[in-house]
């Protein structure tokens, strides 16, 4: 892998990317020409704002005062979380079964993994086929 550290190291030092002044010139042009497509809306004014928080402020005061005129509150169900300790649940038969459903997603899957291997092994052709033959693999 040194080898192939180094000729990069040396190809990269070989590279030359100067922009020409042309180029310079048209990206310049190109980035002052840009406008935008609607003009910028105005801002609201500050009596916009105070209204809506107005509005806002009085819309949950009401909420509370309607919450709170509603009456007694239903007595809560207590919640049993477990069976009595003396008793406990039959047990029903549980019966399951493969679904239809599964036969075509495998061989989806098994296409997909196909498809895979297939893309890998040729990624490693060509990679194998544009290394060098002096650069060694570690």
């Amino acid at each position: 892998m040194d080898k192939l550290a180094k000729r990069l190291r040396e190809d990269a030092a070989d590279i030359d990317a100067a922009v020409s002044p042309e180029l310079d010139y048209r990206i310049r042009a190109s980035l002052k020409g840009v406008t935008q497509e609607r003009p910028v809306e105005p801002a609201r004014s500050p009596m916009f704002w105070w209204a809506s928080s107005l509005t806002g402020l009085a819309a949950a005061l009401l909420i509370v005062v309607v919450m709170n005129l509603g009456g007694e509150p239903e007595t809560p169900v207590p919640v049993v979380s477990s069976p009595p300790p003396d008793r406990s649940l039959p047990r029903l038969p549980l019966r399951t079964e493969a679904a239809m459903i599964t036969s075509p997603l495998q061989k989806e899957l098994d296409d997909l993994a196909a498809d895979l291997r297939k893309a890998r092994d040729e990624v490693a052709s060509d990679v194998e086929s544009v290394l060098p033959p002096e650069i060694d693999e570690e």
